[in-house]
This record gives structure tokens, sequence and C-alpha cells, in this order.
């Protein structure tokens, strides 16, 4: 069945990738998305898809264009932090059902891997899709923006009966292929370099390797935490699938309070992917020593990183939780592992030069309060 689909930042690393997987699918769906600049349009208007100037926390100008282009689907990867950008969406998608009288509407939100870190208070370890994961999400004392915003997507959902799912990459780096350009330091996570046209590279890896070459030191933090991690082509096929599932099968997989679901296909710690990246910068010689070394202090990661310190122990030096666990209902599997992830992190070295100046840091990011 053909759809109307909206993608929010198809010009940052997962929604410019999502884009790109779509336009290869090359069903009936008709594509709109949002940009805020003229460069980002020029960039993106030639693939074929409608481009839209809009600002997503205006819901009366964000309804007028739900409607005027007649969206059911709406992929919104901008912001894991601040609802103000989710919530106008998800009402007027579900205005647009309830005045065309046409299928459900759907909203898939892209949330954050650091929701499910042990530093920022998750306090009920592992989990996987197939949990209650928002009871638990609601169970969880200490406020997060990134809880927060799922707690209020799915709230507002159910509000407007609108399909939502919430799917939550883990760790994003930046290899030579086979962000989100988020407002707020979200840190979702998905390895490997997008396939958009703008931003192709991610923020946490790359952010360890600009540090490094800037010091000429690598360094590593003190605890070995791990994260889940996932190629961004893995994860823009993930987005597909779900769209797939949703779109053919007479039922859509479990949304709402269900709707959780885990971008996740390998682990890897923190150490593994610091002491990985060594040799190959010093072959470069873009550092003076084979050997890592530990931060002094979160203060001085915060300098080299170029990361407001807050998020220095939740974004590098945590231990995140997820697992997909989903496949009886959506036909996805990852197809890297994670040693080929380590294998590739010479290639996330080049990306990120290659990237060079024009790359955002994690500094360009508003911090959430």
């Amino acid at each position: 069945m053909s759809r109307n689909i909206l993608i929010t930042g198809a010009a940052g690393f997962i929604g410019g990738t999502i884009l790109s997987q779509l336009l290869e699918r090359q069903d009936a769906s008709t594509i709109f998305t949002v940009v805020r600049t003229d460069e980002q349009e020029q960039r993106i208007s030639p693939l074929g898809v409608h481009v839209l100037r809009l600002d997503l926390t205006e819901e009366e100008a964000v309804t007028r264009a739900i409607l005027d282009k007649d969206v059911d689907i709406v992929i919104n990867t901008v912001s894991a932090v601040d609802p103000s950008y989710s919530l106008p969406l998800i009402a007027a998608v579900g205005v647009r059902a309830a005045k065309t009288g046409k299928a459900h509407s759907v909203y898939i939100h892209t949330s954050g891997a650091t929701a499910f870190a042990d530093k920022s208070d998750w306090t009920h370890g592992p989990v996987n899709d197939t949990d209650n994961v928002y009871k638990l999400v609601k169970e969880t004392s200490t406020p997060y923006p990134v809880r927060q915003t799922d707690v209020a997507v799915v709230e507002q959902a159910e509000k407007h009966n609108v399909l939502a799912y919430i799917i939550v990459p883990g760790l994003v780096c930046t290899s030579t292929p086979l962000f989100t350009e988020p407002r707020g330091l979200s840190l979702t996570g998905a390895d490997g370099r997008g396939t958009g046209q703008c931003n192709k590279i991610s923020l946490q890896i790359p952010s360890m390797i600009r540090s490094a070459i800037s010091s000429r030191v690598n360094h590593k933090f003190s605890e070995n935490g791990r994260w889940p991690g996932i190629h961004v082509q893995d994860l823009g096929r993930l987005y597909v699938a779900l769209l797939a599932s949703i779109q053919h099968n007479t039922a859509c997989p479990p949304s709402g309070e269900q709707g959780f679901i885990f971008g996740t296909g390998h682990s890897v710690s923190w150490w593994d992917v610091a002491e990985g990246l060594a040799p190959h910068l010093y072959r470069r010689g873009l550092v003076d020593g084979p050997r890592t070394e530990l931060w002094a202090s979160d203060q001085e990661a915060s300098k080299g990183l170029l990361v407001p310190q807050v998020f220095i122990p939740i974004g590098w030096n945590s231990t995140a939780y997820g697992t997909f666990a989903r496949e009886d209902q959506i036909p996805w599997k990852p197809e890297w592992t994670a040693e080929r992830f380590t294998k590739s992190l010479g290639d996330e070295i080049q990306a990120t030069i290659e990237a060079g100046s024009s790359a955002k840091t994690a500094a360009t990011y508003a911090p959430a309060e």
C-alpha cells in the first residue's frame, strides 16, 4: 500500500541513511523531508523527494503541512531529548487520521541509548524489547531527558490514536561503507558511515579520534563499560523493515507502550574501542605513541572531547543496555558483528579526517537541561 512518509533530520547521519535506503526500496510511497538550511535543500532536492521548510515546534504549521501533504507516517530523527520536536508531529498525524478516516497514522521516534545507561541512573540492568520497557522507564525514579521524551511520545500518541514506535540505536561509529543532527546531545548510537547527502559520520568515536589527534595522545576512561552497537546501514534497514511490517501486514507490530525497539547488532567495550584505535593512530603518525592513557579527570576529558562535562560519564564512561528480540514481528537481522566493527576502526579514523571541519562536534549541540 502506498503511503506518504515524512522524514525529519534527513540531512543528518541517521535520517540521511534512512532516506537513502527508502529511495533504494523504490516502492510507491511518496517521501517528504524537513530541512533547515538552503544548503540542505539544495543537496536533498535532486534526490526526487519533496523538501519542506518547517519549524517542527510550531503545531499549527506542522498540522497544516501534514494535512496538505496527507502524511500518514512520520520518521523523526531530530531530537531524543526535547519533546517539543515530537509532540506537534504526533498531534498533526492524529488530526490527519481523524479528519480523513484513512488508515492509522504512524509516528516512529528515534531515542537514545543513554536512557538505558547505568550513569543515567538506569537501575533495571539488561533489557530487551519484548520486556515491558515503558513500565521500566516509568519506574526509573531519576529524571533523564531521553526517558522523559520517550514517555511523552507514548502518552501523546495514545491521546491522538497514533501508532507510535520508539527505536533506540546503540553506539554510533563511522567505518567505510559496504548523530542525526540531534538538537540536544542524545548520544543515540549507530556505527558506520552514513549514506545521506550531508552529515555522514556520528559523534562519540569521531570525538575520541579528534581529541587524540589534537593532543597527540589516545585516551580511555578508568571504567571499561560496554555499549550495544549497530552499523548505521543495519540501523537504516531496521527502519525500512519496520515500515514494511506496518505497510504490508494486516496486523502491525505492537506499538505505544509495547513499541520500544532496540536497534542493536552487537556489543562493544569502550576499552576495545580506544585500544583498537591506538595502533591505527600511531601508524598514521597522528599520536606520539601506541599506548592508550587514562583521562586524568572528567574535566580534562570534557576539554579534549569538546563535550559538556555533564555528558562525559553517561556518553563515554558507562554501560548501556538494550537487545533486539522482536524477530517474529519485524523481519530484520543485522549484518555487522562486533568483530567486523573492531576491524573497521582504521576506517573510522579516515572518515573523521575526511569530514574535517565540516563535521559537527559535540560542542555544537545544546545540552539537555
